[in-house]
């Protein structure tokens, strides 16, 4: 169970700094199309998989033994602590309040940069034709 903690902390730590190198690099408007960089995200999207796996295991394997062996119920492992759920709740809508948004912004970007590159390609043709 150890090692799923650890997989789940030291994965999501590089993940953490992948995204802090690729946040930089757009302030500082320099480009992220290099090969390095894209395998970097493509596997960042795997390790992020990995990690979502881990962090469940890691949840459910250190919770189960407690209820399985009778030292715990199911209703007292949950935690309903009102200091708890609030930042929690508000965090995860602030998570999606930034992350769709961008999402159908880069979306639309790409959509539209794909459009003026087939207009520019027909340009291109209907010119030497």
């Amino acid at each position: 169970m150890h090692l799923t903690f650890d997989v789940m902390v030291g994965g999501g730590t590089l993940i953490g700094l992948f995204g802090l190198y690729l946040l930089y690099r757009i302030v500082r408007k320099r480009p992220i199309t290099s090969r390095v960089l894209l395998y970097g995200m493509i596997a960042s999207a795997v390790l992020i998989e990995i990690v979502n796996d881990a962090g469940w295991v890691t949840d459910e394997v250190g919770r189960q033994p407690w209820i399985i062996y009778n030292v715990m119920t199911v209703s007292s492992a949950a935690n309903t602590s009102p200091s708890v759920i609030p930042p929690l709740g508000i965090g995860i809508i602030l998570f999606y309040l930034i992350v769709v948004p961008f999402t159908f912004y880069f979306a639309n970007r790409v959509w539209v940069r794909r459009e003026e590159k087939a207009t520019k390609q027909v340009a291109g043709e209907a010119k030497w034709s």
